[in-house]
């Protein structure tokens, strides 16, 4: 009878394991807080009539949105995400997009990054909620909301 309660211990265990699914990459979890900080930054446009100006107008929104203060430091290079405050976001950032590259693709305009994110390339999330990697070329070459101009040496979020 004993082995058979340890076995039952064994299976659970073995099946709790099987559960847990799948690791998530850092850069899935990169992906992960700029969909919060939009959803955030969206709740916080439409509760206070207009898009937060600062941090600290923000800040109640993240755990409206069910995250908190983490979300705002990407697990992917450590560093406080740059955000950039009082922009609209949605379409109607979309009429601010321009072409980028050879290729002509539009992209639409950048409401926060990465400050410095992985060798040779950092999550960047639009305003209008989509997210990719841009390499420092593309980046370089992007449009940012309130004619954000990105430091080389990012200390912090953006004015």
């Amino acid at each position: 009878m004993r082995i058979g309660a340890a076995s039952s211990v064994l299976l659970v265990f073995v099946l709790q394991l099987g559960c847990s699914g799948p690791a998530r990459l850092p850069a899935d979890r990169v992906k992960e807080q700029l969909g919060q900080i939009y959803k955030a930054y969206q709740l916080a446009d439409k509760e206070l009539r207009h898009p937060p100006k600062n941090e600290a107008e923000f800040k109640p929104f993240l755990a409206k949105v069910n995250t908190s203060e983490a979300a705002l430091q990407s697990v992917g290079d450590g560093k406080p995400f740059v955000i950039i405050w009082g922009a609209i976001t949605g379409t109607k950032a979309m009429a601010l997009a321009k072409p980028l590259g050879e290729g002509g693709d539009s992209f639409p305009p950048i409401l926060a990054y990465e400050q410095t994110g992985t060798p040779g390339k950092r999550h960047v999330l639009f305003a209008t909620g989509q997210m990719t990697f841009f390499d420092e070329k593309q980046f370089s070459g992007a449009t940012f909301m309130n004619n954000h101009k990105p430091q080389t040496s990012a200390a912090g979020n953006a004015p």
